[in-house]
C-alpha cells in the first residue's frame, strides 16, 4: 500500500470511527518516512554528481601557482572584509 492508498482510507473513514486516529497516525508516519527516503535519495544523487565532476578533474595536472591562486581566491571570497578585491578578481 502506498501513501495514496492510506490517504484514501483516511479520507473515507469517519472521524468518529474507532480506527480513524490510528489511520491518521499511520499516514503521518508514512509521510515522514517517504520524506526521509526522498531526501536521502536526493543527497545520494548530489554526491554522485559531485563524484562524477571530481572524476573529470582527477587526471588534470594543475601547476603549483594555480593551486596557490585558487586558495587565495577562496580565502578572499570567504572573507567579507575584502569585497572590492572579490569584485575586481571576478
Amino acid at each position: 500500500m502506498g501513501v495514496g492508498n492510506h490517504q484514501e482510507m483516511l479520507k473515507f473513514t469517519e472521524e468518529g470511527h474507532k480506527d480513524f486516529k490510528n489511520l491518521e497516525a499511520a499516514y503521518e508516519r508514512l509521510e515522514m518516512v517517504v520524506t526521509i527516503v526522498n531526501e536521502a535519495i536526493r543527497q545520494a544523487e548530489d554526491v554522485q554528481k559531485m563524484l562524477n565532476i571530481q572524476g573529470r578533474f582527477a587526471e588534470v595536472k594543475f601547476p603549483p601557482c594555480f593551486a596557490l591562486l585558487l586558495l587565495l581566491l577562496l580565502l578572499l571570497g570567504a572573507d567579507n572584509r575584502f569585497p572590492s578585491a572579490r569584485k575586481s578578481i571576478f
